[in-house]
This record gives structure tokens, C-alpha cells and sequence, in this order.
């Protein structure tokens, strides 16, 4: 939904044409897995700059009303795209031996 709107604004205001190019672009990295922490509050707070009183026309605030629904509804879904810190605690099993001493 939000890339729809990001695709379809008229780009004359810049809330809406910086601030929605860069929520898809979290909301993608969210969707693989390669969020950021602070992200979810990004996204917040973009909500907020092109909310209602903020942007030329009602577009932008449009398209963020299902964004805050969804991460006020659903946050827990949003959180699980995050990066978790890598965590050296583990012990790497199965390091392969250097295959390039080999001939072929």
C-alpha cells in the first residue's frame, strides 16, 4: 500500500515526496529481515511528519494511516523484521577445511 502511494504522489510537497519513498524503503528492509533498531520509531515518526496539517493535500496523510494502524496493531510483527545484534556466545560448528589447496 505505501509503495502505491509513494509512486502515485504528484511530488510537489517534500513531506511526501522524501517521506514516502523512505518509509517503503524501512518497511522493505523490515520485510527481509534487515531492520534496523530504531526503525519502527522512524516509521513513527514519519507518520507523524505527513500527518494531517503537514503535506499540501490529504495524499500523504492517507497513506499513513494504515501504517499507524498497522505498527499500532500489529507492532510485534514489525519488531520480528529487526536484526537481532550478533550474539558471540555461540560456538561455530563445521568450518569446512580450505578447499583452494586442492587440485582439481
Amino acid at each position: 500500500l505505501e509503495e502505491f502511494f509513494a509512486r502515485e504522489s504528484c511530488g510537489w510537497c517534500t513531506p511526501c515526496r522524501d517521506g514516502l519513498p523512505w518509509s517503503v524503503k524501512i518497511l522493505r528492509a523490515l520485510e527481509r529481515g534487515e531492520g534496523q533498531p530504531g526503525d519502527i520509531e522512524t516509521l513513527e515518526q514519519l507518520c507523524r511528519f505527513l500527518g494531517p496539517g503537514k503535506t499540501f493535500c490529504a495524499h500523504a496523510p492517507g497513506a499513513v494511516e494504515p501504517l499507524q494502524s498497522a505498527i499500532k496493531y500489529f507492532r510485534e510483527e514489525f519488531e520480528a523484521g529487526i536484526k537481532q545484534p550478533f550474539s558471540n556466545t555461540h560456538l561455530i560448528n563445521g568450518i569446512q577445511p580450505n578447499l583452494l589447496k586442492e587440485r582439481w
